[in-house]
């Protein structure tokens, strides 16, 4: 399922300032997910972080070489963050295990929105950099999520619904209010990024989706 293309290394296979890389690759995903890929330029993610220009080359080729790695990254830290022990673990109840999902899957969007937001941009654009990303890592993990909620729905912990339609529910409602965040602090004097609010917001979810199945 974690197919990523090999845009992780140097050109040249050097493995070379892996910490200036690290910047690079931090600093491009935040910008891309801000204004968009074709409103970011190679100078403007080195200037934002006082690197020269020339590095990009150097590590990733080009610019979209360099948006495939920051979206790499992206999706790795997010499997890494879902891919929990107590998750996968077979003696906890099926709603049990679900409910510690979509606690950890808000926990995640509150702390990089920067994933909604890319996502936003590269949807409205309607890129071949979006067919990449679907092909390389949306199309699997909604294959695996879709099936999971369909079991979930058969053992009764999820409403009779279309679990795409429960797939795109339980990931916008899980990223709306950070990705959101400005309004909701404006509207309502809300820091959506704090932890407390983080964790009622899980809370929240849970409550709305999972239930206990009747005899």
């Amino acid at each position: 399922m974690r197919a990523v293309e090999a845009v992780d290394e140097p050109v040249g296979g050097e493995s070379k300032g892996l910490s200036t890389r690290e910047k690079i690759l931090e600093r491009a995903l935040i910008l891309f997910a801000e204004r968009g890929f074709e409103a970011v330029s190679v100078r403007d993610i080195c200037a934002s972080i006082g690197v020269n220009h020339g590095l990009i080359k150097y590590y990733f080729g080009d610019k979209e070489s360099l948006w495939k790695a920051a979206v790499s990254r992206m999706f790795e830290r997010m499997w890494s963050t879902l891919d929990d022990d107590n998750i996968r673990r077979q003696d906890l109840p099926p709603g049990e295990r679900m409910a510690l999902w979509i606690r950890q899957w808000v926990h995640y969007c509150a702390h990089h929105p920067e994933h909604a937001r890319l996502m936003a941009h590269e949807c409205v654009a309607e890129t071949s950099r979006l067919q990449w990303m679907v092909d390389t890592f949306v199309a699997p993990l909604h294959q695996e999520g879709v099936g999971r909620l369909e079991k979930l729905i058969e053992l009764g912990h999820l409403p009779d619904v279309s679990p795409i339609s429960l797939f795109y529910i339980i990931s916008s409602a899980a990223q709306a209010p950070f990705m959101l965040a400005p309004e909701v602090d404006r509207i309502h004097g809300i820091d959506m990024f704090d932890e407390k609010r983080v964790s009622a917001h899980a809370d929240a979810l849970v409550a709305l989706l999972l239930r206990q199945p009747t005899a």
